[in-house]
């Protein structure tokens, strides 16, 4: 007999290790799965509270009010605009109505502005599945970070004085005190890296639950020589490219300026007979100062054959987030068997091994960070051939490391 499972997400974003990556996924496991997000954008998702393809109801007209509202009263406090103030906009009961079975698993990737604790408590009591948080960021520690402000440790001892709110500093502790009351009496599991995991060990109402950690290894569709590649996007095969993107590369958490200093430093050791590119992916990219002896080409936003075409292109990768519990970028970059730069943060702790699969540079440490670089840019073709095999070899290992085993179990 088939087990139902139920997976929440405040948006139906399509990005590998969010809510819709896990439907098809446990489809094919044997699982009837089913998919509510809080926000509709696009046309496929068929179950959402608000809809923001057809936006004249009245649900989305309030959400969109009370969103400016809070972004124009926080708007001197730049920190503080995409700060979660404890407003949600659905109940447990918006969620039972809209399920065809009672699911006997509930997978919540996000939940902000969605759910509050109770109506995660209530929801739990009401249908009795099996809970589990999986850990896109790391929210559920706190009082309203989506990761820690400027590695503050609020979020192990309640989010009393948050150093982020310039008022109403009882708002954060309010949230976070309801996350103590609700999820402590409910039994859950946590999935997540290495990294959120252990942050997760410090947090009264989380140390407890069932923890799994989750290493996505993900099947890459094909395979192209750097050469091919390289003639895509019109950079020379014998450049040393350096791979780098983000959505938004101005978000401070993504480290893009630790990684201009890291490339400045870098670029004394620039030899004549081997140039170095730097490959940007991103939708908003801005004019970076960065030493005039390194080519940049920025092809916007890609696809997932023109990522994994780039990938190919590229002889390293760099992600230089500060805070992150992925990228999910750097499994892509291992998987296809390309090193990784990066510092001590996310999904960086499990998968790049230094001088091996990559190099783990101190945190904000952009010096340390450029010796990465440089160590991978001055080995031969034959080491980078190892270094591939090694790369591929290592994210492989965690593909028999399946976090959802205990679902299958009972």
């Amino acid at each position: 007999m088939k087990k139902n499972l139920l997976i929440l997400s405040t948006r139906d974003e399509r990005g590998e290790g969010h809510g819709w990556s896990y439907i098809k996924y446990f489809e094919n496991l044997g699982f009837n799965t089913d998919f509510i997000c809080l926000l509709r954008g696009y046309e496929d998702t068929s179950k959402y509270i608000i809809d923001t393809l057809n936006p004249y109801n009245l649900r989305y007209l309030y959400y969109k009010f009370m969103y400016t509202m809070g972004k124009l009263l926080f708007a001197p406090f730049k920190d503080m605009r995409w700060f979660y103030k404890g407003i949600d906009y659905a109940t447990h009961k918006d969620i039972i109505k809209r399920i065809d079975k009672n699911p006997d698993y509930i997978i919540i990737t996000s939940y902000q502005h969605y759910l509050s604790p109770k109506s995660i408590y209530q929801l739990w009591m009401e249908t009795k599945a099996t809970m589990i948080f999986s850990m896109v960021d790391e929210k559920i520690l706190s009082g309203g970070c989506a990761y820690p402000y400027r590695n503050c440790k609020g979020y192990e001892t309640g989010c009393k004085k948050c150093p982020l709110y310039p008022y109403g500093k009882f708002i954060p502790q309010k949230i976070y005190n309801k996350k103590v009351r609700y999820f402590t009496k409910m039994p859950f599991h946590l999935i997540g890296t290495g990294y959120d995991l252990h942050k997760a060990t410090m947090v009264p109402f989380l140390k407890d639950k069932i923890k799994h950690k989750s290493v996505g290894v993900p099947d890459i569709p094909f395979t192209m020589t750097k050469v091919e590649a390289r003639k895509r996007f019109n950079i020379s095969e014998n450049d040393f490219i350096i791979m780098a993107g983000a959505v938004n590369v101005l978000n401070p958490d993504k480290g893009f300026k630790e990684l201009v200093d890291a490339l400045n430093i870098f670029s004394k050791n620039i030899k004549s007979e081997r140039p170095v590119t730097l490959l940007l992916l991103g939708k908003i990219i801005p004019e970076f100062n960065i030493a005039g002896n390194i080519k940049i080409c920025s092809p916007g936003f890609l696809d997932l054959e023109g990522l994994f075409t780039a990938y190919y292109a590229c002889d390293i990768y760099v992600s230089p987030s500060v805070e992150d519990s992925g990228p999910f970028m750097v499994n892509y970059a291992i998987a296809c068997g390309r090193p990784v730069i990066a510092f001590p943060v996310g999904i960086a702790l499990d998968l790049v091994i230094k001088k091996q699969t990559g190099w783990i540079a101190e945190l904000r440490n952009t010096q340390d960070f450029a010796n990465g670089v440089k160590y991978f840019y001055d080995l031969i073709d034959e080491q980078m051939c190892i270094t591939e095999e090694l790369c591929k070899q290592h994210i492989a290992s965690f593909r028999d490391k399946k976090w959802y085993n205990f679902m299958l179990e009972k």
